[in-house]
């Protein structure tokens, strides 16, 4: 298995946490900031225990999360780019141009994305639900921004000279 694979795994391995009262979780006491919405938490959580927080750092927000892989030339637009398990899809379900949610590419198939994302719901589209869910949504669908990339090792390998 490959970075993006073990990011993926642990990422599954999370479906159906559910957080206490007041977004109380794992993942926010871990951060060191409990109690607040925990969606790139999340993300940060999973990186460390795959071991790829050097491609995907600690982050709380997801605005700082887009800014981080902008600066490194490691983010694409929507429909510009069709994601790969472990690549990390930013959402804005307001329409503002500011993501306000982010999750986990599980795989594409055909026209059909699938996502891991905490602080998300069971169905429909939220940005501070209950817990860890499995998520599916059009490729074409309006409320995906774009998608951070991150340096895996794999990927270098894939390059041929």
């Amino acid at each position: 298995m490959g970075q993006r694979d073990d990011l993926v795994s642990v990422a599954v391995g999370q479906i159906g946490y559910c957080e206490e009262d007041n977004n109380d979780t794992k993942y926010g006491i871990w951060y060191g900031v409990n109690n607040q919405p925990w969606c790139d938490i999340f993300v940060s959580w999973c990186a460390a225990q795959a071991k790829v927080q050097e491609l995907i750092p600690k982050c709380a927000y997801v605005p700082d999360r887009l800014s981080y892989y902008q600066n490194k030339g490691a983010y694409q637009t929507h429909g510009s780019y069709t994601p790969r398990p472990g690549d990390l899809v930013l959402f804005d379900f307001n329409s503002n141009g500011t993501p306000d949610h982010i999750g986990i590419v599980e795989k594409v198939q055909g026209s059909t994305l699938y996502t891991i994302e905490g602080n998300t719901s069971g169905s429909g589209e939220s940005s501070n639900g209950d817990g860890v869910y499995r998520k599916s949504r059009s490729l074409t669908s309006g409320g995906i921004l774009g998608y951070c990339v991150p340096a895996y090792k794999e990927d270098d390998e894939d390059v041929e000279i």
